[in-house]
């Protein structure tokens, strides 16, 4: 949790029997880095079964320096994570270390990046804080049939809505924040096209 750890607890932790049994280590505060990314590498490295590091905000800076520093065929057991101000190398960092992610938490990534989410073929929850709007569109048209829960928040310029109810069909949770614009063309014809799973939609915030 907001706890403060120190090297010498991570260092400990790493070499315990725990480690190898731990699958969930809830580390750190939300969008604050008070936690050394090197330190976090080194639960990775160490404690081989984790599949999340809970509302920790920098996994993918922390996955980048292992591919860099220690090892470059690093593969995680990750299925979830949650990264901030991504660039390009960390994206490719997160998705050569993670075929086995589920759930995605991308805050403020930089220009072009989102385009390779294509890449992970088990996402099923993707949450995406301050991006642009036409950048989501090649990957919902690639592997928007996966999602089953997608938030979208702060979105800057036109959202097409039509765009994810053509390609999202399986979706059953969806929530717009703070999008700049939403839009839906009403398709014509009796083959108008809808959700077909959806179960809960919120728009909060979000000029349509």
């Amino acid at each position: 949790g907001e706890s403060d750890v120190t090297d010498i607890g991570i260092d400990y932790l790493c070499s315990s029997l725990v480690s190898k049994t731990l699958t969930i280590i809830d580390i750190g505060m939300l969008g604050e880095e008070n936690i050394d990314h090197v330190d976090v590498a080194s639960l990775l490295t160490h404690i081989p079964h984790l599949t999340s590091l809970g509302c920790y905000s920098f996994v993918g800076k922390a996955l980048q320096y292992i591919i860099d520093n220690i090892n470059p065929s690093f593969v995680s057991q990750l299925q979830y994570l949650h990264d901030t101000g991504t660039m390009m190398c960390t994206m490719n960092a997160i998705c050569s270390t993670c075929p086995h992610l589920k759930h995605l938490y991308i805050d403020s990534p930089q220009s072009n990046t989102l385009a390779r989410l294509t890449t992970l073929r088990d996402l099923q929850r993707l949450k995406i804080y301050r991006f642009k709007c036409d950048e989501i569109a090649p990957v919902v048209k690639c592997i928007g049939s996966q999602f089953c829960h997608l938030t979208l928040m702060k979105g800057h310029g036109i959202m097409d809505v039509t765009l994810l109810i053509q390609h999202c069909p399986n979706l059953i949770d969806l929530d717009f924040y703070m999008m700049d614009e939403l839009m839906c063309m009403r398709s014509s014809g009796a083959g108008e096209e809808k959700f077909k799973q959806l179960r809960s939609l919120e728009i909060l915030n979000s000029q349509m």
